[in-house]
């Protein structure tokens, strides 16, 4: 059974708007313009074969020839928009944009005006990814004015900046992707874009508009849990800043307690050690340098209040608890290993690595060559357990104890261990390439292994049975 697109890790995307295309044609419109028969017919001989310049010619002489007739001005409308989505399809915004404005044009109603205000959002897009900042908003502050005080246009217009924000974010343009989020809201205030600039401010250490994004987002949605906790570890951590130190290596940079007892040599000689062996596995290297936040063990339980069984995470940075000894140790280099993992996958993926899965890689990296360390692990899943896709994704999305979130690690382990076993580090590569391009991690395995869901879990529990 094929499976939908996984959902965005970084969220739920919201309602999609659309493009809208006129497929049904007009009526035939009304006797007395029997000059305008004949453009009408050729123009639908020439639309029919695609040919939409040699259309419209057509259609625009009979529009010449009876400017008032209203199934004229249809036909017009339809065409124009049909040309202009093939246009957008094609990346060619400026000359879409050119056509909506001739429909725009004859009528101005919520389907011309919300057609040419989604051009102008993705000409937006298209010129934020150039880095082309002053022209991008330019497009973006058009689109807004053509909507103007349309509850409806403008709600389909934030959603579609919203959606572009997300796409440019998962595809690593973070400048595009806060871009678009504030277009988003300045024409609808949400809590979800609020929520989405706060978290990227926060990730690059710029407490003061996190903090303002998530108490507009609070201001919003006052009962949202999520969002307190949020704001008081926002605050903790910023309580923190003054007091850190930032060092370089070649692919990480490292901020610490400058109070803390740190190892630097240690630190950048494990991190760059995971740096190359998680990427020559995974086949992929990160163009930027991934920032690893470190603090004392009762600062970080403090601040992220994880289950004891978390002993680091990453959220768009590493963030770890300063290990007692050297940071060469081996408890040390797992969690590093572990969690440099998610960043890899989180990259190389586009954000679309569902949970289980890149938890079930991140074990597989943190014990490789170690695998006696969780023999006993391994042994507690039993024989009876059951091992399946939807289980481990369902599992991941929802709170767990320690011990059942534990379990859950192995498990999926367990998944990725039968992969590589059976077919190869290869086939982990090729399964990442297939979920960045936006393949349900069920289809993945399926192109890839040449397993269907049932019968690679069939196999996979058989395996956790005989061979672990």
């Amino acid at each position: 059974m094929k499976h939908k697109s996984a959902a965005i890790a970084i969220t739920v995307v919201l309602l999609a708007s659309s493009f809208v295309i006129y497929r049904t044609r007009p009526s035939l419109f009304a006797a007395g313009t029997p000059g305008s028969f004949e453009y009408i017919r050729k123009g639908e001989g020439w639309l029919d074969k695609g040919e939409y310049k040699k259309a419209i010619a057509q259609f625009e002489k009979a529009g010449e020839s009876s400017p008032e007739n209203k199934a004229i001005q249809d036909y017009l409308i339809m065409v124009y928009s049909r040309y202009s989505q093939a246009l957008l399809e094609s990346g060619d915004f400026g000359a879409a944009i050119e056509y909506l404005n001739k429909a725009y044009g004859i009528r101005r109603d919520i389907v011309t005006m919300q057609n040419l205000a989604l051009a102008c959002v993705k000409m937006g897009v298209q010129l934020a990814n150039k880095r082309e900042w002053t022209p991008s908003i330019e497009r973006f502050t058009t689109a807004r004015l053509i909507v103007g005080d349309s509850a409806r246009a403008s709600k389909n217009i934030a959603v579609q900046l919203f959606n572009d924000g997300v796409e440019e974010y998962n595809s690593g343009r973070e400048d595009a992707a806060m871009l678009c989020f504030r277009e988003a809201s300045l024409i609808e205030e949400s809590s979800i874009v609020f929520k989405f600039l706060g978290q990227i401010y926060y990730k690059n250490s710029d407490y003061e508009n996190a903090s303002f994004y998530w108490n507009s987002a609070r201001r919003i949605d006052p009962d949202d849990k999520g969002l307190a906790d949020k704001l008081e570890a926002l605050e903790k951590e910023a309580a923190l800043a003054a007091g850190r130190l930032s060092r370089e290596s070649p692919h990480f940079s490292l901020v610490y307690e400058k109070i803390l007892p740190f190892d630097m040599e240690s630190a950048k000689k494990a991190l760059e050690s995971a740096y190359f062996d998680v990427g020559k596995d995974l086949g992929y290297f990160p163009n930027l340098k991934t920032k690893v936040f470190f603090y004392s063990d009762k600062d970080f339980r403090e601040i992220f209040r994880l289950p004891a069984v978390v002993g680091a995470f990453y959220d768009g940075n590493i963030r770890m608890p300063l290990p007692e000894g050297p940071l060469g140790a081996d408890a040390a280099a797992r969690y590093i290993y572990h969690e440099y993992t998610h960043a890899v996958l989180s990259a190389a993926t586009k954000n679309n690595c569902p949970i289980w899965f890149g938890e079930g890689v991140a074990v597989w990296e943190e014990f490789k060559g170690r695998e006696s360390i969780i023999k006993e692990m391994i042994a507690a899943i039993g024989e009876n357990a059951n091992l399946s896709i939807n289980r481990l994704d369902e599992a991941f999305k929802g709170g767990l104890k320690d011990r059942d979130l534990r379990l859950c690690y192995i498990m999926a382990y367990t998944a990725v261990r039968f992969i590589t076993d059976k077919w190869g580090i290869a086939s982990l590569r090729e399964i990442v390439k297939a979920l960045a391009s936006g393949q349900h991690i069920a289809n993945a395995i399926d192109d890839v292994l040449l397993l269907p869901e049932k019968e690679f879990e069939a196999r996979w529990r058989n395996y956790v049975k005989t061979r672990l």
